[in-house]
């Protein structure tokens, strides 16, 4: 696959989509540290998480708007837009669809971003959130991985299990993406969650519970939760300073 190495993106946001009610922004807050505040990189979005230190990345939208997942900044728009589309990628009223129909935004990068550190709780672990799961239907995992990895320009790393087929890394930036192989069919489109990476994965998902999450299966690597408005997402023993 073609893809031009010099339409790379500088810096990654994810969208809480649909938003989260007010005890899901509560909890939010608490989970990632941060305040919310008005304000996010695209016309849609309705609120920032804004960390103590470092530069916002996760926001929600607006009620009812359709919002992209994932938003990526480039230094050439222009460019990437077009590389995105001669990609895979479609057009549907402002957004941009992956092959798999997950709905992306590319915008202009900002200077001097800065990455949010992981944060240090109280009994002395640490958590981040590190990495947006792109969870596909496995016929078309290995294309969804491959689009990403050309509309990023970011590493692509190879995965032990079969469950996932790479990771796709920054040399800078606050996120990496995983892309897994979903083992239901449906829905027939890619859906995403939020993996945060922690220092002690056990405890973070004890943290997490404390504040108002529900504790499911847990995997290798992984323990499942989901956040006051039954929306999935993961404590994970990955690094908290990854990518």
């Amino acid at each position: 696959m073609w893809f031009d190495p010099e339409v790379a993106a500088t810096f990654a946001h994810v969208v809480l989509d649909p938003p989260p009610s007010a005890t899901g922004r509560t909890f939010w807050a608490a989970a990632l540290g941060g305040t919310w505040r008005a304000a996010g990189p695209g016309p849609d979005h309705d609120a920032s998480l804004v960390p103590e230190d470092g530069d916002a990345y996760v926001h929600h939208g607006r009620e009812a708007a359709r919002v992209p997942a994932l938003v990526l900044e480039v230094d050439d728009l222009t460019a990437a837009i077009r590389q995105a589309l001669d990609l895979g990628a479609t057009e549907d009223d402002g957004l941009l669809r992956s092959p798999g129909g997950l709905a992306l935004r590319l915008k202009p990068a900002e200077p001097d971003r800065r990455r949010a550190p992981a944060r240090r709780w109280p009994d002395g672990t640490s958590s981040r959130l590190v990495q947006v799961c792109l969870d596909c239907p496995a016929a078309g995992a290995e294309r969804e991985a491959r689009f990403w990895a050309a509309v990023t320009g970011w590493a692509w790393r190879d995965c032990d299990s079969p469950e996932f087929v790479c990771h796709l890394v920054p040399d800078e930036g606050p996120l990496q993406l995983l892309v897994q192989r979903r083992a239901s069919a449906e829905p027939d489109r890619v859906t995403v969650h939020l993996d945060l990476g922690a220092s002690d994965r056990e405890a973070e998902a004890a943290r997490l519970v404390a504040l108002g999450a529900v504790r499911g299966a847990t995997g290798d690597g992984w323990v499942v939760l989901h956040d006051p408005d039954g929306r999935t997402f993961c404590a994970t023993g990955q690094p908290p300073e990854a990518p």
